[in-house]
């Protein structure tokens, strides 16, 4: 995780991190973030944040790209249209 969150430093330029997935998911929907991974959560961790993010244009997804799973943990990859491939695209080479 350290490797994945030192890379996309150096390619957004900031990292923080709320404590609260579904406030940090609200925070990119209201534009103050530019993204927000995790690689494993549960769905109460993020439903909330994933509606809100998504009502306000954004795009969560696993990942691999695929959409959460409402039944299981999973990874949360979340950003703006602008920057949703280009998250994925580094994340790419830290999957497991």
């Amino acid at each position: 995780t350290f490797a994945l969150v030192k890379e996309l430093f150096y390619n957004f330029g900031d990292v923080r991190r709320l404590g609260s997935a579904a406030l940090d998911l609200a925070y990119l929907a209201a534009g103050r973030t530019d993204l927000f991974f995790e690689l494993k959560l549960s769905v109460w961790d993020y439903a909330a944040g994933e509606l809100i993010l998504k009502e306000a244009g954004g795009i969560v997804t696993q990942i691999d790209g695929a959409p959460l799973s409402l039944e299981a943990p999973s990874s949360v990859f979340a950003a703006n249209r602008l920057n949703h491939e280009k998250l994925l695209a580094i994340a790419e080479k830290y999957r497991i």
